[in-house]
């Protein structure tokens, strides 16, 4: 991107990707350019706006490198914050981080929030009488960014009475990891854009290489926009798939007690099987839980074909009840789930990451109630939660009345537990669902005569 001109460039939406985004193009272009976030007009929106314009980065993360830049930032003026949407007016670039959400996650029939998605679109093009950069970077169906989006600008061009020609448009997904890497995960790595025309690509290709280190990770430059949108979501399609695949075979392992995770080792010595999944608790967080849907949307809303997607479908079903598989390994060990208690480590949805959006553990927990346990939770890095009789985040629940210990999420903080001692029943049966225990916490715990069923071991 030319250091020549002062650019003004407007991140819009500062959640989990737009507030990293925000930190990242702020850290290599906030002493020449202008960097602008902006977010709603709620208490939500203007939490996350206060937190920015004092220097605290709004999410919570274990990234402590994340956090100092944002500080560091901040000091030296490199950006702002703003629920002012006038700000986009003069923009040279506008990135959109506006989640495109399902309102209704059906594999026979999803419905995404289409309306709210593109009145928000419109508000931005009622501030514009220009013609900046367009970056989309939310998760859409394959098709929706040149049928729903390229209309609205030209549109706005045309009302503007500026040539269509200059319309500058492309999309490019994110692939942020949240977690003890998250600023890293924008920064350092590979990159996929589809634009509109020439120019856009060459503008979001400097854009791009101005934060992003692109000699290490070099940028993927595709021939449209809908085979960026295509890219994004049969790669989170492909993810749910391999994650379901090793789910059912996890049943056949647990019933044999056999240790599914040195099997999966030993197949993944062949370098072409590099990529086969672990099995876990859940699948969560905003991505895979819904993504793999997308094709059929794109196939309701745009192409209105006889597309189908069975495998992806037959993947979201797969992956929604894998905390319920837990439940049924823990049913072998008791008669009844009714007044046991279970302590519930890891809420959030991933490891370290502070994030409960379509979080295995709430599923768990809900069911748990239903058939008249009390359930309660801990995790460090989730403030509050509701679904819990009782909610820990800053010290370790008492451990003697405890009848199942279920280890949800393979957070770091974890292996400094000693569980061995920390247990102090012999009635408690600890569940690793999610390969959480190191090899040393396991051998204390047999050496203590503690009980441990894993998810894809079983008594192994």
């Amino acid at each position: 991107m030319s250091k020549n001109k002062r650019k003004k460039i407007c991140i819009i939406g500062l959640g989990f990707v737009g507030a990293a985004m925000l930190i990242a193009i702020s850290k290599k272009n906030g002493n020449n350019h202008d960097i602008v976030g902006i977010e709603k007009n709620n208490q939500k929106g203007l939490k996350i706006i206060s937190d920015f314009n004092k220097g605290l980065f709004p999410i919570s993360t274990n990234d402590t490198n994340l956090k100092k830049t944002c500080k560091n930032l901040f000091k030296m003026n490199y950006y702002r914050c703003t629920s002012n949407l006038n700000e986009v007016k003069n923009a040279d670039i506008i990135i959109i981080d506006i989640n495109l959400d399902i309102k209704k996650i059906s594999t026979s029939n999803p419905e995404i929030k289409l309306k709210q998605y593109l009145n928000s679109f419109k508000k931005i093009l009622n501030e514009l009488n220009s013609s900046p950069l367009f970056i989309i970077q939310s998760t859409v169906p394959p098709g929706f960014t040149e049928n729903y989006i390229k209309p609205l600008i030209i549109n706005n061009l045309v009302k503007n009475r500026i040539n269509i020609n200059e319309i500058k448009l492309c999309y490019s997904f994110e692939r942020v990891m949240p977690g003890l890497n998250y600023l890293s995960s924008i920064v350092d790595n590979w990159r996929v854009i589809g634009s509109l025309n020439k120019k856009s690509a060459n503008q979001s290709k400097l854009f791009f290489e101005s934060f992003i280190n692109t000699k290490k990770y070099p940028l993927t430059m595709l021939p449209s926009i809908v085979s960026a949108e295509m890219a994004k979501v049969m790669e989170n399609s492909y993810r749910a798939t391999n994650i379901a695949f090793v789910e059912e075979w996890s049943r056949l392992a647990e019933y044999l007690n056999i240790d599914i995770y040195k099997i999966i080792n030993a197949i993944k010595i062949r370098p072409t099987h590099k990529n086969l999944a672990k099995p876990g608790f859940g699948v969560g967080g905003y991505c895979l839980t819904k993504d793999p849907l997308f094709g059929i949307v794109s196939n309701k809303l745009i192409y209105k074909k006889n597309f189908t997607f069975p495998i992806s479908s037959k993947a979201i079903t797969i992956n929604k009840k894998m905390p319920l598989q837990t439940i049924k390994l823990m049913s072998s060990h008791t008669d009844t789930f009714k007044n046991k208690l279970v302590a519930l480590f890891g809420i959030s949805y991933k490891e370290d990451v502070g994030d409960v959006r379509f979080s295995p553990s709430i599923v768990f927990a809900r069911r748990l109630k239903s058939l008249g346990s009390k359930v309660i939770g801990f995790d460090p890095l989730i403030k509050e939660c509701d679904d819990f009789d009782f909610f820990y985040n800053n010290k370790l629940p008492d451990s003697k009345n405890i009848d199942f210990l279920v280890l949800a999420v393979p957070h770091k903080i974890f292996l400094n537990i000693k569980f061995h001692k920390y247990i102090t029943s012999k009635k408690t049966c600890i569940v690793d669902a999610f390969n959480v225990l190191s090899l040393n916490q396991i051998r204390l715990l047999r050496k203590e005569n503690i009980k441990i069923i894993s998810i894809g071991k079983g008594n192994a």
